[in-house]
This record gives C-alpha cells, structure tokens and sequence, in this order.
C-alpha cells in the first residue's frame, strides 16, 4: 500500500500542471460549514490559483439542513443519457468525466438522518461517483509530477465512502456523536463485500481524531476522512500541507485567523485492528 504522500513525493522533482481541480458534492441535508469549511482553504491557498473547486449535486436547487439553498455549477449524472431537470440547468458532469477530470472528491455531510437516507441510495449518481471516484488512479503524463487522488469525506459525510466499501480495511473518522452508526455501516459493508467475493473482508475502523489519513489504497487514491463539522478546516489544511507544502497551510490559516489543529490528526496504514478502535 502506499502511504500518505507517496504520489506527491515521487515526482518532486517535475512539473505539476495547473490548479488541482476540487469536486465537492453535496445533497438534501448537507451541513454548509461540511461544505464552506474545505472550500474556503482551498480557494484561499496560493492566492487563489491553487485549487479550482467546483459544486455539484444530483439537484439543481440542493437545500442544507440549516435551510440555505444552493444552486450547483455541475449537474452530477450516471452517464449522458440522463434528462436535464430543466432547460436552462447546468452542464451534465458523468461519473466518468468526473473521475478523468478531478484530482479531489470533497464529500460533505449533514443531518443524520438525511445522510442515512442518502448512504441508501446505492445506485444513484452521487454514491456511485464516490464508489467509482476510489477505484479510479490518478493520470500521469510524462515530465509532469502524478495528479494527485484524494477521497475527502467530512463529519457525518464519511457514511457515504463506509456504506460503498472504501473504508473497508482501512481506518476513518467522523462526526463523535455519529460513530456507533459509522460502525455499524462499515460491517454492513464488510459482510456484503464478503458475501460478493466469497473470502473475508475486514470492516474499517473508526477512530476518534480531527481527521484520519489512511494513507493510498490499491488504486492510488489517497484516504482523508474527517472528524465533525469543523474538523473538516484540519482536514483540508492536511491537504494543503500534503501538496503545497507546511508553509501554504499556514499562509491560509492566517488569511482565515484559524488556529490549525495539526497534531489532532492521524496518519494511519490499513490494518485491521488499529489501537484506539470503537469497534465494540
């Protein structure tokens, strides 16, 4: 497995072309601070020409659980021969063009009880994007450094990759109060990636920490979860950090006047049973 960095450092020595292009997507239920806490880092790292992030639901108008609409820049689709809510709606994103054209997946979370309803959801264009999005490698072109692959799930936001399998093996965070429920979707998928592939399949392990980097997985994709709500500022930062550099994530700290909790992370390796389990 590879650890946290490894495609970055790889390549340290070439190229790395243009921003890194930041996909968050969100649903009926998303918490905003899941969402404007991550997306300001990343548009106040580098002067702003760092990160290229973009918005996108399966909804034109998505409602968060405080009340605040938001109105996408991508309609999320399965595949171009989904209809368009409406005439004057914006440009169709596939699963595919998603997984080719994004180096960072930023899953927000939410009410629990509309995560939940989401996470059930297993065939729809915003859980298979996040299903397909930790299968797919990052691209490489020669004389250019690796394109970085992140999965980032924030607070309650890490049901979505537990219910599809991407934690499986690997250790997670979230939301304090969501954990005893994080636990049980990650058996649930466990036993049915068991029951699919006939062999035993270790469910992930959910850890209390501000945020949790389990490092690259068989694709490449690098592993980010976050603790609750405003864990996913640290998260985003250990982003930063990875790609830009200590010196970047405390450029935007104080452009933010946010104190970093940085050492309230975990970098971890897949194992099956890490220390500090709420596994019961």
């Amino acid at each position: 497995m590879a650890g946290s960095g490894d495609i970055l450092q790889s390549g340290a020595n070439e190229a790395q072309p243009g921003p890194y292009k930041v996909l968050s997507i969100i649903f009926p239920g998303f918490n905003t601070l899941d969402l404007n806490g991550p997306l300001d880092v990343f548009t106040k790292s580098g002067q702003w020409d760092k990160f290229e992030v973009t918005i996108a639901a399966e909804n034109e108008i998505t409602e968060s659980v405080e009340g605040l609409q938001v109105k996408r820049k991508k309609a999320l689709v399965i595949d171009k021969s989904s209809p368009a809510q409406s005439a004057g709606d914006a440009e169709q994103l596939t699963i595919a063009e998603a997984c080719a054209q994004y180096d960072i997946l930023h899953i927000a979370g939410g009410g629990t009880d509309m995560v939940q309803t989401q996470a059930k959801l297993a065939d729809s264009a915003f859980m298979q994007l996040i299903k397909q999005f930790a299968k797919t490698s990052p691209s490489k072109v020669a004389g250019q450094k690796p394109r970085p692959r992140i999965l980032l799930s924030i607070c309650t936001g890490a049901a979505f990759p537990g219910a599809m399998g991407v934690f499986n093996g690997r250790a997670c965070t979230t939301h304090w109060g969501f954990c005893p429920k994080l636990v049980t979707i990650l058996q649930q998928a466990a036993d049915a990636a068991a029951k699919q592939s006939g062999c035993g399949v270790s469910p992930g392990t959910v850890l209390r920490a501000r945020y949790v980097d389990s490092g690259s997985n068989d694709a490449g994709v690098q592993i980010i979860s976050s603790g609750g709500i405003s864990c996913g500022i640290d998260a985003a930062l250990h982003v930063v950090d990875q790609l830009e550099g200590q010196a970047a994530a405390q450029g935007v700290c104080e452009i933010l006047d946010y104190a970093w909790h940085k050492t309230a992370g975990l970098i971890t390796t897949p194992v099956e049973a890490p220390p500090q389990n709420l596994r019961g």
